[in-house]
């Protein structure tokens, strides 16, 4: 559904997504296409869940460089050090951009007007992947680790 503005000459749209606003031109009226289109959303989907699943990997990299071996378990590491607040923010990133990625795919899945409703969904999962494995690491490090105080 449309209405035009007359103190500013647009046309205004409710709810529609598609198009924000538009300038009258003569008889012609010329329409400003959206930015947040599903179709984009769908795609900041994918590059967020890309973004979250490097982190990931970051995080996973260095718990994997402080494990110490199988049979102890521990994830040693200086508590004076800044490892503990680095893996910390790391996770943190890959929890919170894995959370926006998996709303924002959520958001956009399934609408009627989505051409790239396929790429929604696997934004939604793979965020929810990338949301899953860094819980795990996290819980991971809080249940192996293994403070030292080198001497």
């Amino acid at each position: 559904m449309w209405r035009w503005d007359e103190q500013h000459g647009t046309i205004l749209a409710d709810g529609a997504g598609r198009y924000v606003a538009a300038r009258k031109k003569g008889n012609e009226v010329a329409r400003k296409k959206s930015k947040f289109t599903y179709e984009n959303q769908a795609t900041l989907s994918i590059v967020l869940a890309a973004v979250g699943g490097v982190a990931f990997l970051l995080a996973a990299g260095l718990l994997w460089r402080n494990f110490t071996d199988f049979e102890t378990f521990w994830v040693s590491f200086n508590p004076k050090s800044m490892y503990q607040p680095l893996l910390g923010l790391v996770l943190f990133i890959a929890l919170a951009v894995g959370a926006v990625g998996f709303f924002i795919g959520l958001n956009s899945a399934g609408q009627r007007r989505n051409t790239r409703s396929r790429l929604s969904w696997l934004g939604f999962f793979l965020n929810a992947g990338v949301i899953a494995l860094a819980l795990c690491a996290g819980i991971f490090f809080v249940i192996a680790r293994h403070p030292f105080i080198p001497r």
